[in-house]
């Protein structure tokens, strides 16, 4: 086992020079270049500097290799306590912003209602990740949207689009394919359960509830993933599918953070339309097929939706976004669910 001593420079040099291999990891994972990396392992009397941001001083506390992790924080900690007093603390407002209210119901005027359940959801998501990530740790959060059963009125899966928003690790997309999704996944555990569900570590989840993977699997860089919290969006009695947000923290769903998504994803809810929503009764979630399973069918989802519109078009008829959307999606569902004896 490694024994370290010395301050996080002294750590940060004996990592540059004994696994060279890591460089450009640690690099990335604190957001700043190999050379100003080396400079960080100097002392100010040969040219060192120190980092600025304290969002990478955190950073660097687990950019390192696990033997030398906990030396690091520890040392990091002594040397720029600022960087680790709790963001509720110092920049998190723990109310939304008027403004943002005001800019979600113009939106809901100002659009067609084929696309105001998008363009809210894209409002709120990103807000939701400058709000409650504002150091850009590593934050993504998705909308998984309640399916009709192709042939009854029941609801068997979720189907999350790869169209969410995200910081870090995931600045670009959270998703690796647009996925259905079922009660192994904590956001369909959060609709059977009629209530949010939080997991602080991804090392800590009960027997009873799904294995992390489940749902881990879903995002790039699943391996980032730390905590994660998921919210079913309520409205009358019933529900229109479900808030998942994934943080590459653990602890990250502080009570401040929850209360805030809690506001964030009544928002979300008032997205969606009166036929979106499905009574709790009918909630009848089912485990999904593997993503892997899913992948084959999904994979020509987008151009199986512009192929129906054209064929409309073709007629002369205009069919609405969603209403292709729908009927491709339930065409898919057909594929994958289970032969009925």
């Amino acid at each position: 086992m490694t024994t370290v001593e010395g301050d996080w420079k002294v750590i940060l040099r004996e990592v540059f020079e004994k696994k060279p291999s890591e460089r450009q990891r640690i690099a990335t994972e604190v957001n700043t270049s190999i050379r100003s990396l080396y400079r960080w392992t100097l002392p100010k009397s040969q040219g060192g500097s120190d980092p600025a941001n304290p969002a990478s001083i955190r950073a660097l506390a687990t950019a390192v290799p696990p033997e030398y992790q906990k030396a690091m924080k520890r040392e990091l900690q002594s040397a720029f306590p600022h960087a680790f007093t709790p963001v509720e603390l110092l920049n998190l407002d723990k109310t939304v912003p008027d403004d943002f209210i005001w800019r979600i119901y113009k939106t809901k005027t100002d659009s067609a209602s084929t696309t105001r359940r998008w363009s809210v959801s894209s409002l709120v998501l990103k807000q939701i990740i400058e709000h409650l990530d504002p150091d850009r740790l590593g934050m993504a959060a998705i909308v998984g949207r309640c399916l009709r059963h192709p042939d009854s009125s029941k609801v068997e899966w979720l189907f999350l689009q790869a169209e969410g928003q995200g910081s870090h690790h995931w600045i670009n997309s959270q998703l690796l394919h647009h996925v259905f999704a079922g009660r192994e996944s904590w956001v369909g555990l959060s609709i059977v359960r009629g209530h949010p569900l939080i997991l602080q570590s991804v090392n800590l989840s009960s027997p009873l509830d799904p294995e992390p993977m489940q749902t881990t699997r879903y995002f790039c860089d699943a391996d980032k993933i730390k905590s994660m919290a998921a919210f079913p969006l309520i409205r009358s009695r019933c529900c229109a599918g479900g808030l998942l947000v994934v943080s590459a923290q653990e602890y990250f769903f502080s009570p401040t953070r929850q209360q805030l998504l809690e506001k964030y994803v009544l928002l979300l809810a008032d997205a969606f339309v009166e036929q979106d929503f499905f009574p709790f009764d009918a909630m009848q979630l089912q485990i999904a097929p593997a993503p892997e399973q899913q992948r084959v069918v999904l994979k020509p989802f987008q151009e199986q939706v512009a192929h129906f519109l054209q064929t409309g078009m073709t007629v002369g008829v205009m069919i609405p976004y969603s209403q292709a959307e729908e009927t491709v999606l339930s065409h898919i569902q057909k594929l994958l669910l289970p032969e009925q004896p």
